[in-house]
């Protein structure tokens, strides 16, 4: 009785201290940052790896180009924010479209 005191206990702390699952790098993000980072038409696929590390989720488009998708979900206690960013390169790896999304309480 003492362990699953414990265990729920232990669960309940971890829940209110907060996480991030996903691509953390987006976490302290918001449209502003996102805009200073990647401007369609200029910035490259290295710009974007620099600014928000990897992603794992990369798909070819029809074009020759990339489709890179990043997302992070913030758990805080029993409310959770999602953040979103996808984008868009052409076959010269330059950024053709950015869109940044986020959802759920600040």
């Amino acid at each position: 009785m003492k362990k699953i005191f414990a265990v729920a206990i232990t669960a309940f702390v971890i829940a209110l201290s907060g996480c991030a699952i996903g691509d953390e790098s987006l976490s302290a993000t918001n449209i502003a940052s996102v805009d200073k980072y990647i401007v369609d038409g200029k910035t490259t696929m290295t710009d974007v790896k620099a600014a928000f590390g990897d992603t794992d989720a990369k798909k070819q488009t029809m074009d020759g180009g990339e489709f890179w998708y990043y997302s992070v979900v913030n758990h805080y206690g029993v409310t959770a924010t999602i953040k979103t960013l996808a984008v868009t390169f052409d076959d010269k790896g330059i950024v053709t479209n950015h869109v940044y999304g986020k959802y759920g309480p600040s």
